[in-house]
């Protein structure tokens, strides 16, 4: 049955179903149509017996729901009578809740393409007392074009945010400070590094297969960020596990210089002296394996 609008002296209007104007349908299965003669069509309103209803625009907005003079729950969502969320607005910012306590979150924004998310208590902020997650319901991956901010720390604070968190490989080369060597080839030729925050944790892998000396004393570049340092101190950051067929060395200390990109230099202890590891000292077959630390001004 189609029920029509139809004018009344073309002072008034009027719902008559011998018009030819239809203005609402009610189908065969009892469906009430507003705006189309057919059900869940474009640019209509379907409301289905079953307590259904269905809303379609295809140039605007499909619902307004208007709450006016004061700040609050807009829309309420329930089963079997209980709350279990709402949408709403706290400060005229859209509010997202959930369950019975109002805890959820405000969309925050004071200027076009920015903004803060925040979790709120029904329109009040609430602070340090939501978690994102628990230990049988993790996200997965985060993806952050800033920092983490963290909460109260211990000491003299200089920042509390970790902005920067990196793994990768570099490539050890092994030269000498005057004159380069000459002929330098590589049976393992390797290093990685894990950046945290302003600290660089590394480690290197290089045997020598052939290496005819220069001049100088041995310094191995490659390091991948360049090093925080105080005045033109080299400082001890390095510390090496395995090093094999060095001429004449009782022990070694490694120590890195900091430049535009740091360079490791080897540092050779004989009794109370502490001179360079010479370019001469190594030869083909020499190998070592070590690892450490540096901070970067990266």
């Amino acid at each position: 049955m189609a029920l029509t609008k139809v004018s009344r002296n073309l002072l008034s209007t009027g719902i008559d179903d011998q018009s030819t104007s239809t203005a609402i349908t009610i189908d065969s299965s009892g469906r009430l149509i507003v705006g189309n003669t057919g059900a869940f069509t474009a640019d209509s309103v379907t409301i289905d017996q079953g307590g259904f209803a269905a809303i379609r625009n295809t140039s605007g907005s499909c619902l307004e729901l208007r709450r006016d003079t004061s700040h609050g729950n807009i829309l309420d969502l329930q089963i079997d009578g209980q709350t279990i969320g709402n949408l709403g607005s706290a400060g005229g910012y859209l509010t997202v809740l959930g369950s019975t306590n109002q805890v959820g979150l405000k969309f925050y924004s004071a200027a076009a393409n920015t903004g803060i998310i925040h979790p709120v208590s029904g329109t009040a902020d609430l602070d340090a007392a939501v978690d994102l997650g628990y230990s049988g319901g993790r996200f997965k991956d985060l993806y952050l074009s800033g920092g983490v901010v963290f909460g109260s720390t211990g000491g003299s604070v200089t920042s509390k945010t970790l902005d920067d968190y990196e793994e990768g490989t570099w490539t050890p080369v092994i030269t000498n400070s005057g004159t380069a060597p000459t002929g330098v080839t590589y049976g393992v030729q390797q290093g990685t590094y894990t950046k945290i925050g302003n600290k660089v944790y590394f480690e290197v892998a290089v045997r020598l297969s052939a290496y005819t000396a220069g001049t100088g004393e041995v310094i191995i570049t490659g390091l991948p960020f360049s090093m925080a340092y105080i005045d033109a101190y080299r400082h001890p950051g390095f510390s090496i596990n395995v090093f094999d067929k060095a001429a004449g060395i009782a022990s070694y200390v490694f120590l890195a210089l900091g430049a535009a990109i740091p360079n490791i230099f080897f540092r050779r202890l004989d009794t109370d002296a502490d001179t360079s590891l010479a370019a001469a000292d190594i030869t083909s077959g020499t190998a070592f394996i070590g690892s450490g630390v540096y901070t970067t001004t990266a």
